[in-house]
């Protein structure tokens, strides 16, 4: 082992001991952020249940938009209920993009990043990736067009890595899936709505890409929303940044 091995190992034990010293502390969620967070699970059934109904009534820019919103109620729920934001979070940097959550929470876990690395490689990379993506409109629009094919294409992704990381608990499996949802879906909360955009409500038929990915879409989200439900609330030794 040479130097810089030794160096980069010896940063990865102190950066280790920085975190089990933060994991014995306990950050008591108050009953507000819980009930709060309570709220958005349900809110999000809702979404859930309206989106099935307009998409069988063909009604595709509203049942896109309530498709958006559940996956947006569900990742604000588990990011408040495990203490990984605050209140204030959910408004900036965070508010209808709910993909920003991770590289935003790359961000606050950024005295970790030698430790980080070394269980998931590249990690910070992709964040910073994702963020320069997300921060370019023009992306936004490309990506509400995507086509059926291509949003299989990315779900096909997903399952190779999971079954490729066997370290995957269920609770990280779930939540990637949402995080795949959310990425897919953020922008039609503008574009679903409004007719003076580049894209329009006349433009959701049943050959645009999210249209035809909605009946899969809805049961990922049922299948998260019920693994919500029944796991149980955990306190994060990250203490949310206000």
């Amino acid at each position: 082992m040479n130097n810089d091995q030794l160096e980069k190992k010896e940063l990865i034990k102190k950066e280790m001991d920085a975190f089990i010293s933060h994991e014995r502390k306990k950050y008591p969620l108050r009953k507000e952020v819980i009930a709060l967070s309570q709220n958005f699970l349900l809110c999000a059934k809702i979404d859930i249940q309206s989106c099935k109904i307009l998409y069988e009534n063909k009604q595709y820019p509203s049942s896109t938009y309530h498709l958006q919103q559940a996956s947006e109620k569900l990742m604000k729920s588990y990011a408040l209920r495990n203490g990984e934001i605050s209140e204030n979070e959910l408004i900036r940097p965070i508010s209808h993009v709910s993909p920003k959550l991770f590289p935003h929470l790359a961000n606050k876990l950024s005295d970790y990043k030698n430790l980080i690395e070394a269980i998931y490689p590249d990690v910070f990379l992709i964040a910073k990736t994702t963020q320069k993506f997300l921060d370019d409109p023009e992306n936004h629009l490309k990506l509400a067009q995507v086509s059926y094919k291509d949003i299989k294409s990315i779900f096909e992704k997903y399952k190779i890595e999971v079954v490729k990381n066997k370290m995957f608990t269920k609770q990280e499996m779930m939540i990637a899936l949402l995080y795949v949802i959310s990425f897919i879906t953020f922008p039609h909360e503008k574009f679903s709505r409004y007719p003076d955009g580049k894209m329009k409500p006349t433009d959701y038929t049943q050959d645009l890409g999210i249209v035809m990915a909605t009946p899969e879409l809805i049961k990922y989200l049922e299948e998260i929303h019920k693994y919500l439900q029944k796991e149980k609330i955990s306190n994060k030794p990250f203490p949310p940044l206000e």
